[in-house]
């Protein structure tokens, strides 16, 4: 019979008191004993087959006869179950009445063989007993595997908060000064990511597609953060933080931050390919990277310490993201003037955020050159003229919606973009909620705010998120 080969050689232990059993065994597996696919121990009794047990633990079967002088293969039976070790008992004797079987049976036998034996019914029933032994040990190992590394994480986790790399993790942990308590301030560029729209999309969603796009999301971009060198210190909902240049300094983290996030943009590409093909929605993020010097370290107590980042300069970053329209990646001064000789950019564009007292000057990464040589997409695709659509929308600060209404009209297009006749004066990279309309509902858009012409008449838009109604709409006013 055709047998796969096996890198590990079976080890069978035959438990019986009659003297010709070995040498019939050995003759009947010698082609496998030679080969080294098989090897064999023999006992008299149950007695001498516990001190082989003893001796030798990797034995993945045992062929044992019942009826044997000091100790039968039943009472073996018993004690082999009490040893918990990952092996299978097979019943070898001529008594095969019913009673015998049941007892070998509650006793943990795995199969009953008759004898006479019959040699090729004996070679089967091995081949199939050391395939679910080697199934059980595999098993065994990748729960010990799965063991050790949650033990390894929980440790990193409890100790920092955090997911780095491996490297990362294994310089820290040769120095042991870096577990404790207490902080240093360094020089580091911080990225921020968030989702755009993602508050609106799950209300509409069920929470299964939910937990779905954003585990894929997270996947995507915490990958991407790590594969760069950063540490991703946070993740609360759908944004992540990622510091570069903490724990571990490098000259080089600010240019690494804006390859990430160049990268992250790229990636969630991807992602969006495989959420079209399981028919789920497309996501979008805004990344914002700030440059500057922070706190890092172990902040905590001794019993739960996290290793984070505190300081200005992290709550800037956090601004920064939060002016991002989806796609796209916006740095800050600091960060531009350590990048300048790398990266291609576009608008620039300057913004006040409340509680800051300077104002803020941002600039777009369209991409970056080096060793990383990374661009973004051109465009989302040309506006095209549409008969003006009359909607209203409001301003989103935050999280919060302003409690003033507003009218506009929708007068040019494209699939993610649009140009709005606002009516008011609106603040570049500001968000808005479009409600498509008047009357009828014609769903709801969420968009940035691009640019806006000298005489506040028209805006830029960016669409962040579009529910099925309005992208259905939009599809229509394209195709009419």
């Amino acid at each position: 019979m055709t047998r796969e080969p096996s890198s590990d050689p079976g080890l069978v232990l035959f438990v019986d008191d009659e003297q010709d059993l070995e040498r019939m065994i050995r003759k009947a597996f010698r082609r496998r004993i030679r080969r080294g696919e098989l090897k064999v121990l023999f006992a008299n009794n149950g007695s001498e087959a516990l001190e082989v047990l003893a001796a030798q633990p990797d034995v993945d079967v045992v062929f044992t006869d019942i009826n044997m002088p000091i100790m039968g293969g039943l009472t073996l039976l018993g004690k082999i179950r009490a040893l918990e070790r990952q092996l299978r008992t097979i019943i070898v004797s001529a008594y095969s009445d019913m009673e015998n079987i049941r007892t070998a049976m509650n006793r943990g036998a795995f199969d009953f063989l008759t004898k006479p034996i019959d040699l090729n019914d004996l070679e089967v029933t091995l081949d199939k007993t050391l395939t679910q032994v080697r199934e059980l040990k595999s098993g065994e190992e990748a729960r010990r595997r799965a063991a050790d590394l949650e033990r390894r994480n929980r440790f990193i986790r409890d100790t920092f908060g955090r997911y780095v790399s491996d490297a990362v993790v294994d310089q820290l942990l040769d120095s042991p000064e870096g577990l404790e308590l207490g902080g240093e301030r360094r020089r580091v560029s911080v990225l921020m990511i968030d989702l755009r729209g993602f508050t609106a999309m799950s209300e509409r969603l069920a929470p299964e597609t939910v937990v779905t796009l954003l585990n894929r999301y997270i996947e995507t971009v915490v990958e991407v953060a790590i594969e760069y060198g950063g540490t991703v210190n946070s993740i609360s909902g759908d944004g992540l933080m990622v510091i570069f240049g903490a724990p571990l300094d490098r000259e080089d983290s600010a240019a690494q931050a804006v390859a990430c996030g160049i990268a992250m943009q790229l990636a969630l590409i991807g992602c969006n390919q495989r959420n079209q093909a399981d028919g789920l929605p497309r996501i979008r993020a805004g990344v914002g990277v700030n440059t500057g010097e922070v706190v890092v370290g172990n902040i905590g107590s001794s019993r739960r310490a996290t290793y984070t980042a505190i300081g200005v300069h992290v709550n800037i970053a956090a601004r920064i993201e939060s002016y991002a329209p989806g796609g796209r990646v916006l740095i800050s001064e600091a960060t531009r003037v350590e990048v300048e000789d790398l990266v291609t950019l576009g608008r620039t564009i300057e913004v006040r955020p409340k509680g800051l007292k300077e104002p803020l000057e941002l600039h777009e990464v369209l991409a970056i050159g080096g060793a990383h040589e990374l661009a973004l997409p051109a465009g989302e695709g040309a506006l095209r003229d549409i008969t003006p659509v009359p909607l209203s929308y409001t301003v989103v600060r935050g999280k919060q919606e302003s409690d003033e209404l507003r009218a506009g009209e929708l007068v040019r297009l494209s699939p993610d973009r649009g140009e709005l006749r606002p009516g008011a004066a609106l603040e570049p990279l500001s968000s808005l909620r479009l409600a498509l309309g008047p009357g009828a509902d014609g769903g709801d858009v969420y968009a940035k705010v691009i640019a806006v012409d000298a005489a506040q008449d028209r805006a830029l838009l960016s669409f962040t998120s579009l529910d099925p109604v309005a992208e259905a709409r939009i599809q229509a006013l394209l195709e009419g």
